[in-house]
């Protein structure tokens, strides 16, 4: 255990309390795709500051400690997940990192790093489940996080919780007009981006292989599969059709399109109008 560093404050209790309720109640809006030992970690590094904290305690752990739980929590992310990428394993990922500043944080910066966990916590938890019961848990969180915002630039001045929590919740009730306004008028942005395919999803489009028994639920994506430019005249509609890949290899799971499977063949003869083009896939 180390001194807290020069530049170190002492944060009110109060404001301790709303960051690390905006921090935990980021981390259990995504409890349904956390890793199981994510949120019990985050619990008891909350615990643990709190308890120092109420104490007047200003130890913490030392350098060689805080970097063997950096290298272990991302070692377990990576054995949970096989990744650090997507959804699940982000926010597992920065579940853990956050539960460990919360170890070393002395600063303002700090405590301000681990209000914008729980912010990306938040945005992490939209973008995964956006169905409609859920909305209120999100509203709550981000007046929570806004209030730990305002408690934190009020630095030392032992504000009461309430203060906080009604002032960040009248600034949000006058936000909400504008932000009607711009999400009914401001462009959108094309793309599937509010509707990321999970780690189990299929997409649309046109693949080399084909996990029938791996589709959880089929992504409805905007982008085009297939361009086709003619070089003069399109022929008509009901003319324009072309054959799809084929998968030819099944081991008893996945259909995969043959290698190599362009040998030689006997050559066509063409009847009727032809035409020129070229394909982009």
């Amino acid at each position: 255990m180390t001194a807290a560093p020069a530049g170190a404050v002492r944060l009110p209790l109060p404001a301790l309390n709303l960051i690390l309720a905006a921090f935990l109640g980021g981390a259990l809006l995504n409890l349904h795709h956390l890793a199981l030992w994510a949120l019990p970690v985050a619990l008891i590094a909350a615990l643990w500051r709190w308890r120092t904290a109420a104490g007047g305690g200003r130890w913490l752990p030392g350098r060689l400690l805080r970097y063997g739980a950096l290298v272990g929590l991302t070692l377990a992310v990576l054995g949970t997940f096989r990744t650090l990428n997507g959804v699940a394993a982000g926010a597992t990922l920065l579940t853990a990192m956050g539960a460990l500043k919360l170890l070393e944080a002395a600063r303002p910066r700090d405590f301000a790093f681990l209000v914008g966990a729980a912010l990306f916590l938040l945005l992490a938890a939209c973008l995964d489940a956006q169905a409609l019961w859920r909305l209120p848990l999100y509203a709550l969180d981000l007046w929570v996080c806004c209030a730990a915002l305002l408690a934190l630039a009020r630095g030392a001045s032992p504000a009461p919780m309430r203060d906080a929590l009604r002032e960040s919740g009248r600034a949000l009730l006058l936000a909400a007009p504008l932000a009607l306004l711009l999400f009914l008028f401001f462009p959108r942005l094309p793309g599937a981006f509010w509707a990321l395919p999970q780690e189990r999803d299929a997409v649309t489009g046109l693949s080399n292989e084909l996990d029938p028994g791996g589709i959880a639920e089929l992504a409805q994506l905007d982008d085009p599969a297939m361009r086709v430019r003619f070089d003069g005249p399109a022929p008509p509609r009901a003319e324009r059709y072309w054959r799809g890949p084929v998968l030819h290899d099944f081991d008893g799971r996945v259909w995969r399109a043959r290698p190599g499977f362009f040998a030689r063949r006997p050559a066509l003869e063409f009847t009727g109008a032809s035409y020129r083009y070229s394909i982009a896939l």
